[in-house]
Order: structure tokens, then sequence, then C-alpha cells
């Protein structure tokens, strides 16, 4: 396991997916330069998902709508899962990020209204008005 300090965003849409940003293997003063890309990120994801049919065939059905949440702070990362995907138990090596600013991410994302980013207020003080 890595320990890292990351800014942290997860965004809902059917299934929840996660990224971070400005990772750095020792604890690090937030600052835009870790923050900025983290909200240039979910700002184009949300413009990008205003745009997408859900189904191209049936434009009734209107476009994707995504939610946003972030945060900063401490994060670490694994490889998790039994190896290469077996045929009995159909499970691989994943990825993950865990940690405070992916689980507080996940909260603001939860509460956040569509169409829309939520910052945790340490996000806010570093972003200071930027995007």
């Amino acid at each position: 396991m890595a320990r890292w300090t990351a800014c942290a965003a997860s965004t809902g849409c059917g299934s929840l997916r996660r990224w971070a940003t400005g990772l750095s293997p020792r604890p690090t003063l937030l600052s835009p330069r870790t923050t900025t890309p983290c909200a240039w990120f979910a700002l184009a994801a949300l413009s990008l998902a205003s745009k997408t049919l859900i189904d191209p065939s049936n434009p009734s059905l209107g476009t994707l709508t995504l939610r946003v949440g972030m945060h900063s702070g401490g994060a670490v990362t694994s490889m998790l899962g039994a190896g290469e995907r077996s045929r009995t138990s159909g499970t691989k090596k994943r990825f993950c990020l865990m940690g405070d600013a992916i689980s507080v991410a996940g909260k603001l994302e939860a509460q956040c209204a569509e169409g829309w980013v939520q910052v945790s207020p340490r996000v806010a003080a570093v972003l200071g008005g930027q995007p």
C-alpha cells in the first residue's frame, strides 16, 4: 500500500466513478496547483455529459446527468483482488484508491444536485473563486 495526499472527486451517473489528481507521496499543503486540475476535470465531465445522449436512437430520453463531490486529503492506493481473472471466481486485481479524500468526496457527491459540483470547505478555500 502507498500513502498519498490527493484531491479526489466522485461522480454519480448510475454507477459511481472516482478519480484523483495531484497525488503526492508525502503530505503537502493544499494549493491551486494540485486542486485546480481536479476542478477543471469535473467541469469538463459535467459539460460532456450534458451533451451526451442516453440513447442516440431515442433522443427523447435526454442526456446524461452527473453529480460531482470534491475533497482533498489523505488517500492510500493498493492492488486488491485474487490475481488474474479466473474461470471459477471471476475476480481480478483492481487498482483502488481509499481514504479520507475519497470517502468525503463520495459523501459530497451523494448529497449534490445533478449537474453540479459540490466541494468541501477545504477545497473551496484553495480554489478561492477559480473555475
